[in-house]
């Protein structure tokens, strides 16, 4: 017996480790992505920080069904805008899915409002549906790393408390702060990491327009 008794305390160990492991890994990517939100764009909350983590999950939350609105909207948005942040595309949250790129690039003639738009069609077209109980407690674990990061956010127990309040109540979409707002000017869609990477992205390193972003393929 003892053989097989050895035998399964080794196993058991190893399965240990591998789940420690792997927990500590997340941990480490969770921070490395709060880390470059923060260095990047200061005026970041909770709240944003929570948004960034939703979208790389889910992308917007909802399929967009009218591609004709969506198109109007963009163009809307880029004639009411006059300042765009300083980066062309980010990663939202850990970068794992999706990426946020800027309609900077359509107003700089670095990619075709075409283009741009069926990249943004693509990327969201068959989202997947938000099972709200399971983000719950994603997000219950991304925030309790944020938490032991000791970062000082400007109201960041009241914003948690809303977020809870929110996701209690059955809802999960949120919008920037207006800290953010005020500091950053996003005006961005939702592209897929592989459709960013393969159309988006080449075209802007074609301008010779370096992001601090460019390593994040890999």
């Amino acid at each position: 017996m003892k053989p097989i008794k050895t035998f399964l305390l080794l196993v058991i160990s190893v399965l240990s480790l591998m789940v420690f492991e792997g927990c500590d890994s997340k941990s480490r990517h969770i921070k490395q992505a709060v880390n470059r939100q923060l260095e990047e764009f200061p005026a970041t909350t909770l709240p944003d920080l929570y948004k960034g983590f939703f979208q790389d999950n889910f992308g917007p939350g909802h399929i967009v069904s009218d591609t004709a609105a969506a198109r109007a909207f963009i163009l809307r948005e880029l004639a009411q805008s006059s300042k765009y942040d300083r980066h062309y595309f980010e990663p939202a949250g850990r970068g794992d899915n999706f990426y946020r790129v800027s309609l900077a690039v359509i107003a700089d003639s670095i990619v075709p409002l075409d283009l741009y738009c069926d990249a943004f069609y693509r990327s969201v077209k068959d989202v997947d549906k938000v099972d709200v109980e399971t983000w719950k407690e994603e997000w219950s674990e991304i925030y309790e790393v944020i938490k032991g990061m000791k970062l000082n956010l400007p109201d960041m127990e009241r914003d948690a408390q809303s977020i809870d309040s929110m996701l209690n109540a059955g809802g999960y979409a949120s919008h920037h702060s207006e800290r953010y707002n005020r500091y950053h000017h996003p005006h961005y869609r939702l592209i897929r990491k592989e459709i960013f990477f393969n159309e988006i992205k080449p075209l802007i390193d074609s301008t010779r327009v370096f992001d601090v972003y460019d390593e994040e393929e890999d």
